[in-house]
């Protein structure tokens, strides 16, 4: 299965048409970033990068960025947009390739959401190992409300576990507050937390942002 999810990411990502997808694409990350005063030397993890426009975006601002995704179609393509590409391929299942307190902010644009429990729980843990004290993570992840979590949690057979489900073929999580909340009790606190609604695909997706502040005491 997981072979079969990268090659079809792969495939996503290197056929041009599939550029319009994105062409909606906002700026997001703006509104979560901008209170951060990152130095030059503080890196930031832009992990499931997928076509880099985050990773660009805050690479205008003359910020370090190192791209990591488990897509080597993805990586490929964000090396387009980016001027000092220092891209990572690594897949979160198998733990993070980086030492700890690595991070001032990680940023996770949809990327936190194909995963059992236990491993979203597991990589919700080493990713606040990789954070330096004070630092954030900067996430979207899927919704209850979306309309992929109607479709899936009415077709038994794509059933997983509860809330993750095989979702045009691909493993896919959804999120509510409650679950959210149980995911960053331990370690972090959470700074900002909305359901929103974005018309970036061929159907409004609904999807949680979230801040989250790691606590090393």
């Amino acid at each position: 299965m997981q072979d079969h999810v990268r090659s079809k990411w792969d495939k996503w990502y290197l056929e041009e048409e599939s550029d319009l997808a994105d062409v909606k694409y906002d700026p997001w990350i703006f509104l979560h970033t901008s209170p951060f005063a990152l130095k030059g030397n503080e890196r930031i993890l832009d992990l499931g990068c997928g076509r880099g426009y985050d990773s660009q975006y805050l690479e205008k601002l003359g910020k370090k960025i190192i791209p990591a995704d488990y897509s080597w179609g993805a990586l490929t393509r964000s090396r387009r947009l980016l001027n000092n590409p220092c891209p990572v391929q690594f897949d979160m299942r198998d733990g993070f390739p980086f030492t700890k307190l690595s991070f001032k902010l990680i940023v996770a644009n949809l990327s936190l959401h194909y995963f059992s429990k236990i491993l979203t729980e597991k990589i919700i843990h080493e990713m606040g190992v990789l954070i330096m004290d004070e630092g954030c993570l900067v996430a979207r992840v899927n919704s209850k409300k979306d309309h992929g979590f109607i479709s899936a949690s009415t077709n038994y057979e794509s059933v997983i576990e509860e809330d993750f489900f095989i979702y045009q073929g691909i493993p896919r999580r959804f999120f509510d507050k409650d679950s959210l909340e149980e995911l960053f009790a331990n370690g972090w606190e959470i700074l900002f937390l909305e359901e929103k609604k974005i018309d970036r695909y061929e159907k409004p997706k609904v999807l949680w942002e979230i801040i989250a502040r790691k606590d090393h005491s």
